[in-house]
């Protein structure tokens, strides 16, 4: 959604906000919880591609706006 002809509407920018607050949430869970630096680093990349991947669904739920 790097395009500078899309328009965010506010339902889209709530979710984007949801979840950047989520994933941050989430990531420092798992560093608190997981042993390894090399562990930790692959299960938050996981984690994390499935929540933006998550998120990027429901954005084109919304249907984007354009100008």
């Amino acid at each position: 959604m790097a395009n500078n002809d899309i328009k965010v509407t506010p339902d889209q920018q709530y979710i984007y906000d949801r979840f950047s607050k989520c994933i941050g949430q989430l990531l420092l869970y798992i560093e608190s919880a997981v042993p390894g630096e090399m562990q930790c680093k692959s299960l938050k990349k996981l984690v994390e591609n499935r929540v933006y991947q998550t998120r990027d669904e429901l954005i084109a739920r919304f249907g984007e706006v354009k100008e």
